[in-house]
């Protein structure tokens, strides 16, 4: 399984069903590669790259109004409490 296979699979678990995708889960999805930990920075690139392309489309193309967002995202993640 590829690096961006495993960000994907990690992706659609996660929407799926939230909260099931455990510390196990992701050790287990980088465990399939003969380099363990070259697949789990592979697999973390993926996801930056899919994150950030998400983020690119919610805002149009719009690198600014990207950027807002994900400022949005981050005030709303630390007022959770969960900084």
């Amino acid at each position: 399984m590829t690096p961006e296979d495993t960000a994907i699979a990690l992706l659609r678990a996660t929407l799926e069903a939230p909260g099931t995708v455990t510390d196990t889960v992701l050790i287990e999805a980088v465990m399939v590669s003969e380099d363990p930990q070259q697949h789990h920075l592979d697999t973390t690139k993926s996801l930056m790259r899919f994150c950030a392309g998400l983020l690119n489309l919610m805002g149009g193309n719009r690198p600014q109004v990207a950027l807002n967002i994900l400022e949005s995202i981050e005030s709303a993640y630390k007022t959770q409490g969960r900084d």
